[in-house]
């Protein structure tokens, strides 16, 4: 009897202890289990902060990255039109320099053709075979010049008239306006300032002075060179000179030289 009352005070105590120590440890299991959810959540908590913050950097970063790429566009930009203003600077300065010297060598080339020409007939006219063939073929010789002279000055206008945008956009209205007037009186320059049966009138009264026609073509040959010394084309270019140096000095000293009005 007292042995089974023992036994059964043994198990309950066994059973007790074993509620203990189940006890014990399900709470510490809480306790750290706990603990543990509470390190995952901050863990979680951090990651998207730095998450949101690499996403910010990376915001910034592609910000920073364009602004770089359109100042570099901006600043190649701005040396392509350095480049582009300067180009169209020289060509403007040696396109109106080769239009004046056509325009000089056409009509001295056409002087000379009608006075060939004029001393051809007169040769004709003499019976002087010899002398009318010499002149015809230096008619024929300054007539081929002519036309290849005159080829040139239309190849040159041409060009200079494809700067006229460039100077309106670049340039002040000064210079572009300047640059076409030189266009318009060149092709004014580029006539016959006399007739055919002028250059034949002249020749022969020359020749009945002199008794020459060398000489009398010599003479009428200045009469004509001091008519088409009359042209206001040499004037114009060398505004239109002194305008580019205007502006270039203007550039260089920071005026902003294109915003000038058309009245000044």
């Amino acid at each position: 009897m007292a042995s089974e009352q023992l036994t059964q005070f043994m198990s309950i105590v066994s059973g007790g202890a074993i509620l203990l120590i189940a006890q014990y440890y399900l709470t510490s299991y809480s306790r750290e289990k706990g603990k543990n959810l509470a390190t995952k959540e901050d863990i979680e908590a951090i990651t998207d902060k730095i998450e949101s913050v690499k996403g910010e950097h990376a915001k910034q970063f592609e910000n920073y990255k364009l602004t770089l790429w359109q100042e570099q566009q901006a600043h190649l930009w701005a040396r392509e039109e350095s480049k582009l203003k300067i180009e169209t600077f020289k060509k403007s300065v040696t396109d109106v320099a080769k239009v004046i010297n056509l325009v000089k060598r056409y009509q001295m080339l056409i002087s000379e053709r009608e006075l060939a020409l004029a001393a051809a007939g007169i040769t004709k006219d003499e019976e002087n075979s010899a002398a009318h063939k010499m002149y015809w073929d230096k008619h024929q010789e300054y007539m081929e010049q002519a036309h290849s002279a005159y080829a040139d000055f239309r190849v040159i206008t041409a060009e200079m008239s494809g700067l006229f945008a460039l100077f309106s956009i670049y340039f002040n209205f000064e210079l572009t306006n300047s640059l076409t007037t030189i266009v318009r009186l060149a092709y004014n320059e580029v006539e016959m300032k006399m007739s055919r049966a002028k250059f034949s009138e002249l020749l022969k009264n020359e020749y009945t002075k002199s008794s020459s026609l060398e000489t009398a073509r010599e003479a009428v040959g200045v009469y004509y060179d001091g008519i088409c010394a009359q042209s206001s084309l040499p004037t114009e270019s060398q505004r239109f000179f002194d305008l580019l140096k205007m502006y270039v000095n203007s550039e260089s000293g920071g005026a902003p030289a294109r915003e000038e009005t058309r009245n000044s």
